[in-house]
């Protein structure tokens, strides 16, 4: 097909989806009559990039192209009646669908978007041939470390640990043995937390986090809580890509300095970290031990070509006063994670999929695609013989 009629067909398409007339692998895509508004009252301000209504609609979007690139091929036309919308909305989605699964091609490979007029833009899916068994996927819901933070896993790193996973084991070295080992870290209440070789600092292989109050009344709550709290779901899988783990402290708190300013007093954190602890009875360190690995077990998918024994390690560290001598019921909670022939999801659904609805109607909605796990490995490169979903034993 040449230029001249691919684009004849595309802007025939368009007619027909703003007539709201059923198109075979097309959605029209209208941004909530409010939006609009609430964007333009708050044109520059930081809230309108984290605003629920702008949430709803990247999500809303993504689904759709996650769809299509299942289905093969189609159209998105997009209604946004708002230039400065428009821009941020373009700009944004580059982002985000760079972690959309899609036959381990780049996105702009198999996605195209021009504007139709002054309101619309539309993006399209282009057909491709690709493996039936390959599934496009719109959220992993599994992530990478990045010096001290989490990063959404991309392509090409779950490609990696999926055909790391299926290779066949290798013996030790003597290497691997040795990088077990961990410098002590020294915990003093109130104090600045050091280790043998100097100052601690979170890492690509350490995270740490303090506790308010009233987030210690529900540890498990907070820590499994991916959109505000602990994170620790995501931490747990982003460490267990790393060959030698890594842990988790909860009970420490990031160190800031009072600076002056031309316009009056400020802070600035120092990237170290004081030692607050948390306080917990026998009970309660039982307790959270527990419940933290049955969250792992029974939440979290493990894909492995082993059985899984205690891959998820809680330790409570106690903490000293300024004399050497342990503070009663005081302890820096350290969850270690060990380095992971596979992947782990933080939720027990594992990668999540979208999928064209089979009729038709002048408002389609993606439906939700069961994911068959076996077809997902091998279509990303992996064995299913050798690599299967597991339950953890601690």
């Amino acid at each position: 097909m040449n230029s001249q009629s691919s684009n004849m067909g595309v802007r025939s398409c368009c007619k027909r989806i703003m007539q709201n007339t059923t198109v075979p692998g097309a959605f029209s895509y209208l941004s909530p009559p409010d939006l609009v508004d609430k964007v333009a009252a708050c044109k520059g301000a930081q809230n309108q990039v984290d605003s629920e209504e702008y949430k709803r609609l990247l999500h809303g979007f993504l689904q759709k192209v996650n769809a299509l690139l299942n289905h093969g091929f189609g159209y998105v036309l997009i209604h946004l009646n708002d230039p400065f919308l428009l821009s941020f909305f373009d700009e944004k989605i580059n982002q985000l669908l760079d972690h959309l699964i899609a036959d381990n091609s780049y996105f702009h490979d198999n996605f195209h978007s021009k504007y139709y007029d002054k309101e619309h833009v539309l993006f399209w899916v282009r057909q491709r041939r690709r493996d039936r068994e390959n599934i496009s996927t719109l959220h992993l819901h599994t992530k990478v470390s990045w010096n001290g933070s989490l990063r959404d896993a991309k392509q090409g790193q779950v490609k990696q640990h999926i055909e790391r996973a299926s290779a066949q084991p290798q013996a030790d070295t003597a290497e691997d043995m040795e990088s077990d080992y961990k410098e002590q870290i020294i915990f003093i209440e109130g104090k600045v937390v050091e280790t043998k070789d100097g100052v601690f600092q979170e890492s690509i292989d350490i995270e740490a986090k303090g506790l308010s109050a009233e987030e210690q009344k529900h540890h498990l709550d907070w820590l499994f809580k991916m959109e505000k709290g602990g994170k620790l779901p995501g931490y747990i899988t982003a460490f267990a890509k790393l060959d030698e783990g890594g842990s988790y402290y909860i009970g420490l708190e990031e160190e800031k300095q009072e600076i002056t300013k031309t316009t009056g007093k400020g802070q600035v954190k120092t990237g170290k970290f004081i030692c607050k602890g948390v306080r917990l009875s026998d009970t309660e360190k039982e307790a959270l031990r527990t419940g933290i690995q049955n969250k792992a077990r029974d939440e979290m998918m493990w894909l492995s070509r082993e059985p899984l024994e205690n891959p998820v390690s809680v330790i409570f560290h106690p903490v000293q006063n300024q004399r050497g001598g342990a503070v009663r019921n005081l302890y820096v909670i350290e969850v270690k994670v060990k380095h992971l022939e596979g992947l782990a999801f933080w939720t027990k659904e594992g990668p999540q999929a979208f999928k064209v609805p089979e009729s038709a109607t002048s408002d389609p909605q993606p439906e939700p695609m069961p994911m068959a796990i076996d077809e997902w490995i091998r279509g990303n490169g992996g064995s299913p013989k050798r690599l299967k979903v597991q339950k953890p034993t601690f």
